[in-house]
């Protein structure tokens, strides 16, 4: 040791930086990977786990002697980043039940001492746990709960009772009211006899994402603008070409029917089809002509007329009637009036029958003189202001120019009378 301190300060400075910096160098490069083998990261081996679920791995993990972490209050667990892949197989192949839920495996071993009863309970069980399984698969999901009301079926008795679901959802983030109604046909399609409007679907802040009632009201309201504002806008494009735009206005009112018809008309066929068909004969003795006998023929026939069902559903969001107003320049003429009117009626659609009404006036006053003749001035002192300012530019550049040859013609001059009696004092000395 002392050798090596005598000879480190027997060195020159410049070597001893240089030794040193190595030094430190490798010395920092040995502890980070000291400590990369002894700490190693930790990778998200399941998130957003149950409690019971989180218990069941945590339990798993414990028995295979595998180091864990948990965060975000226990629902994720961690592993080692190199261990991530192998723990996550050994655990799927423990049977784990991810989520908390049961599926179809329930039937896996056969129980034959079953009643029906436990049976019929056991596939609503099941049938619960996939559709639970299924929906949070689904992206915007975290979890979801399954409920599902299934009348018993009785042998000679029919139940008028339909089967419900009741949907609650853990959502990471919001579902479009298209989305909603994937999840209530997919619950639908997978119970028997299960209409979609009886699936109710509640998130976790306890809203009701199958009441439609008031985005249909947004949507409506939605409607309803894009249509006013598109026929404002045909008749606003018809008038600017004829009046200019301040001396003109426009509105529009519709009302929209969003009741839905449906109507059914059975017609009967005139034309009926044989079903059944019988002869009768009967053969009657005559008593003055015993050796005669009078018969008689009848034929009957069943028909049945057929009957012919038409069903007729008229689609929601129908215009009822349109309204609109139209302000005209004061001066406008009678005839001219009458014209423009025509005109609004066939850009606009118009149909008397329906309800449609249009109101066409002359009020709005021509501007004053000062109004006109104000922009005239402000335009012309636009152009003059911009007739200037092209010369003043140009001048300041040619100045600018100028004084910066001058400059430099200066320096030269200078630098030359320098150097002249730099090379008279040098001769003189």
């Amino acid at each position: 040791m002392k050798v090596l301190i005598h000879w480190f300060f027997h060195l020159s400075l410049k070597e001893r930086i240089i030794f040193s910096s190595f030094f430190i160098i490798i010395l920092f490069f040995t502890l980070a990977l000291i400590g990369w083998t002894i700490h190693q990261p930790y990778s998200v081996l399941f998130k957003q786990l149950d409690a019971q679920d989180a218990a069941q791995m945590i339990e798993k993990l414990e028995q295979a002697n595998i180091s864990y972490q948990l965060s975000n209050e226990g629902r994720d667990i961690l592993v080692k980043q190199n261990e991530v892949n192998q723990t996550r197989l050994k655990l799927m192949s423990a049977n784990l039940q991810i989520k908390g839920n049961i599926g179809f495996e329930l039937f896996d071993q056969n129980d034959f001492g079953m009643t029906d009863f436990s049976r019929k309970i056991n596939y609503q069980r099941a049938l619960q746990g996939e559709l639970e399984r299924t929906i949070s698969s689904l992206e915007e999901v975290r979890q979801a709960r399954v409920h599902l009301v299934m009348p018993e079926e009785h042998l000679f008795q029919e139940d008028t009772r339909k089967p419900q679901a009741a949907v609650t959802l853990k959502l990471d983030h919001a579902l479009s009211q298209q989305q909603v109604l994937s999840i209530q046909r997919l619950i639908a399609a997978s119970v028997p006899q299960l209409n979609q409007q009886d699936v109710i679907i509640v998130d976790q802040n306890s809203n009701d994402l199958t009441d439609l009632d008031e985005k249909d009201t947004k949507n409506h309201l939605m409607l309803k603008k894009s249509l006013e504002q598109y026929l404002n806008q045909k008749v606003q494009k018809l008038l600017v070409r004829i009046f200019p735009e301040h001396q003109i206005a426009v509105s529009v009112d519709i009302s929209i029917n969003y009741d839905e018809l449906q109507r059914e008309s059975i017609i009967p066929q005139q034309e009926g089809r044989i079903t059944h068909e019988k002869e009768v004969r009967h053969a009657i003795q005559d008593k003055m002509k015993k050796s005669k006998w009078d018969e008689d023929i009848s034929l009957e026939k069943s028909v049945q007329f057929g009957t012919q069902k038409e069903y007729f559903k008229r689609a929601s969001g129908s215009i009822e009637y349109i309204s609109i107003s139209v302000a005209l320049p004061a001066d406008t003429k009678p005839q001219e009036i009458q014209q423009i009117e025509k005109l609004i009626k066939n850009t606009i659609g118009f149909n008397s029958q329906r309800g449609d009404s249009i109101s066409v006036a002359a009020l709005i006053p021509p501007p004053s003189t000062k109004s006109r003749n104000l922009p005239r001035k402000i335009v012309e002192h636009k152009k003059e202001s911009r007739e200037l300012f092209l010369p003043i530019s140009g001048s300041l550049l040619l100045l600018c120019f100028i004084v910066i040859v001058l400059r430099q013609i200066q320096y030269r001059r200078n630098r030359h009378l320098l150097l002249k009696d730099l090379i008279l004092w040098l001769q003189e000395n």
